[in-house]
């Protein structure tokens, strides 16, 4: 994960995160109001993640000026979430489209440390939020 205090533009692109101890993706801020945090996330990959601990294969736990996260493979193991954010996630910009979301325990989508959904109920909650992206099994194979 990237934890920070100061105002920083995070750019994660063109990753494969595999079989990591926690979240494939964690991004922390420090205190309330300590800078501005902006995030962009392009053509990762983030695989069967959180192996132990209860954080989710993408694992954000702060308020973001911005969120710009797209082209994205997610499959994560059935018994930990997709998505997860921590509080209400309100105050910026954040686009969230164009990814392949897979797997993950039955609610996988926690948005504001609220009730996990399904990938439907994400996308009727939040329409905005992956409106071209899809919810289906990536078929990786061995090298």
């Amino acid at each position: 994960g990237f934890n920070t205090g100061n105002s920083i533009v995070v750019l994660v692109h063109h990753n494969v995160c595999y079989l990591n101890g926690l979240s494939g993706l964690s991004i922390q801020h420090g205190a309330s109001g300590a800078g501005t945090l902006q995030v962009k996330g392009y053509h990762n990959t983030f695989y069967h993640n959180t192996q132990s601990g209860t954080a989710a294969e993408v694992s954000l736990y702060t308020d973001l000026a911005l969120l710009d996260f797209r082209n994205n493979i997610v499959s994560g193991i059935a018994t930990r979430p997709l998505l997860q954010t921590a509080g209400a996630m309100s105050a910026g910009s954040y686009t969230i489209d164009y990814n392949c979301w897979f797997g993950g325990n039955a609610a996988p989508f926690v948005w504001g440390g609220g009730t996990g959904k399904t990938f439907a109920a994400y996308r009727t909650t939040f329409p905005a939020f992956d409106a071209h992206s899809i919810n289906t099994d990536p078929k990786f194979v061995s090298p």
